[in-house]
């Protein structure tokens, strides 16, 4: 293993279980991948790109995801590259196509023995189907959140907002909980009075005390 190899692997292995590392790093140099480790973002855990004008294949990951959300969205962003390389840009992006291969990489992960228990049985149980995100899986964003450590009580999904609730987004913005449409809430932005579509699943900062104002922003 070069020095180069090594110093990847300690990267890593910072952000998933070992044998999963070591396995991810194995793809990484057979597909010439450029991985970037990605600051918070609340619309996407990762991303896939073609490679384009010179650029090699490109994965990003959000930096802050527990090493099983960070491992299960490598394999989801791995599935985009080996789709694109078998079948092009002329498939749906997350057809049958890629469902065959994320279901044949993750197999290979499971193999491993490299997950938790419980996220290995998930995928078992499903037969390996997974929808287009963890953010639009409900079942799968619960489960991955719960290994994540535990900073702060009141940080939370917004569906767990109590209804009519205020709470702090990523950025420091504060609204008000209202009804459900569909798997969005409708809510009300205290500094401006619009109103909002958010994610059932968003990370937000709840405000027990009901005043906004009394709460630190959430980082």
């Amino acid at each position: 293993m070069t020095e180069r190899d090594k110093h990847l692997l300690i990267v890593l292995q910072r952000y998933m279980p070992e044998k999963a590392a070591e396995w991810a790093l194995d793809k990484l140099k057979q597909h010439r991948i450029q991985l970037r480790i990605s600051g918070y973002r609340s619309s996407k855990w990762g991303d896939y790109q073609p490679p384009d004008k010179g650029q090699p294949h490109r994965i990003s990951i959000n930096y802050n995801l527990n090493p099983q959300a960070f491992t299960v969205t490598f394999v989801h962003e791995l599935a985009h590259l080996e789709t694109y390389l078998r079948w092009g840009s002329h498939v749906a992006p997350h057809g049958p196509q890629w469902h065959q291969t994320f279901a044949h990489l993750m197999r290979e992960v499971l193999n491993l023995k490299a997950l938790h228990p419980a996220v290995e049985n998930y995928f078992r149980k499903h037969e390996f189907r997974h929808a287009a995100s963890a953010c639009s899986d409900p079942q799968l964003r619960r489960l991955l959140r719960t290994f994540d450590p535990v900073t702060d009580p009141n940080i939370m999904l917004l569906e767990q907002v109590p209804p009519g609730g205020f709470f702090i987004i990523p950025g420091g913005r504060v609204f008000r909980k209202g009804p459900l449409q569909r798997t969005r809430y409708k809510c009300t932005c205290v500094h401006t009075g619009q109103s909002y579509l958010i994610h059932h699943l968003m990370e937000v900062k709840w405000c027990p005390s009901g005043n906004p104002l009394q709460s630190k922003p959430m980082k």
